[in-house]
């Protein structure tokens, strides 16, 4: 498919603005001091990749791993990543291949005040019957992180849930975004 150019002064048509971007599916707020959060209708058949947003939330744990679990599969995911802490400097790996959620990263330390995250992860095909791909940046205020990684099932997805290793989550938002196929 060939994507539309604008230029200046161009009146758009829908077709025109079908063809392109992220489009928003949800926007779901974070309670407090909720162990997991469950994101329901978020994948559907509408679009093969997504972009999930969660930002502005505090961890209450001290440095928890922060996950994202599709549907109710809680095995076999595989991934590989990278984190930093903004103390020390040091880089350290990160591997599995028998995982019960995809590794989004080290969140900060909610037991020092510095918990609060962001984070972006592309999820590839979801609802799709075949692997589920992962990629995902995360910052807080005490660790940077890089992970990929991917789940070999058939299932399709419609949901996910987004859970911290240890500790809960309060407060911020989830949005999620279809990539435009």
């Amino acid at each position: 498919m060939a994507y539309p150019t604008f230029a200046s002064g161009d009146v758009l048509t829908a077709s025109d603005m079908n063809a392109v971007g992220l489009w928003l599916i949800k926007t779901q707020t974070i309670g407090s001091a909720v162990s997991t959060v469950n994101v329901t209708s978020a994948f559907s058949s509408d679009y093969d990749n997504y972009l999930i947003q969660i930002s502005n939330t505090v961890v209450s744990a001290n440095q928890p791993n922060l996950g994202i679990r599709l549907g109710a599969t809680a095995t076999s995911y595989a991934y590989s990543g990278l984190y930093i802490s903004f103390s020390s400097g040091t880089i350290t790996g990160d591997v599995t291949t028998t995982a019960t959620y995809f590794n989004v990263g080290a969140c900060g330390n909610g037991t020092a005040s510095a918990g609060r995250i962001s984070m972006d992860v592309i999820v590839k095909n979801p609802n799709l019957p075949v692997a589920s791909f992962f990629s995902a940046t995360n910052g807080s205020l005490a660790w940077s992180n890089m992970y990929n990684g991917y789940i070999n099932t058939s299932t399709q997805y419609t949901d996910f849930t987004i859970l911290p290793s240890s500790g809960t989550l309060t407060g911020g938002k989830i949005r999620v975004y279809g990539m435009k196929n």
